[in-house]
């Protein structure tokens, strides 16, 4: 169907933006997941993992998630967010907690954006949080993201973009 005025063409590019912002929220969580992987949890087994099976419990990354997609005012907006307390605390067994100040849960993530520390193992750890933000933003990460997803929503209604 042929766009005819400016509320048709506000409409289309809205439904499109909404796709390309859900896609691009998505890619950014795995991403994100994956620093988490990489540079927080330590080598598995661990005899230093509190729950008892001497592996993580993964449940620090998976505390992280992004808002449902909402229209506000003119805009399309989500938002990343670290929900700590879908996280388990064992004061027993010290999960996600320390025998000196008990439940750690709320500030694990800035606890876990360490340089260099080895924590419990032999592997370094990396800050997951300072790599993702350079890795989005100072090497155009999310650019490219976005630059991908665009393409493919905006192509399906038989126009492509080109740079100039």
């Amino acid at each position: 169907m042929p766009i005819t005025n400016d509320e048709q063409m506000i409409m289309m590019l809205g439904g499109i933006a909404s796709k390309v912002i859900e896609k691009v929220s998505t890619d950014m969580l795995f991403i994100l997941k994956g620093y988490i992987n990489d540079e927080t949890y330590t080598d598995v087994p661990n005899a230093w993992y509190y729950n008892g099976d001497k592996k993580p419990t993964y449940q620090f990354r998976e505390a992280f998630e992004f808002t449902k997609i909402e229209n506000k005012m003119k805009q399309i907006v989500t938002e990343l967010f670290y929900n700590w307390q879908e996280m388990s605390y064992d004061p027993d067994t010290f999960l996600h907690g320390s025998p000196w100040n008990g439940d750690m849960r709320q500030q694990l993530a800035d606890i876990l954006n360490v340089d260099g520390s080895t924590g419990f193992s032999n592997k370094i750890r990396q800050p997951y949080w300072d790599d993702y933000i350079k890795a989005m933003f100072d090497q155009n990460g999310l650019t490219k993201l976005f630059d991908v997803y665009m393409r493919q929503e905006i192509g399906k209604h038989g126009i492509m973009i080109t740079k100039g």
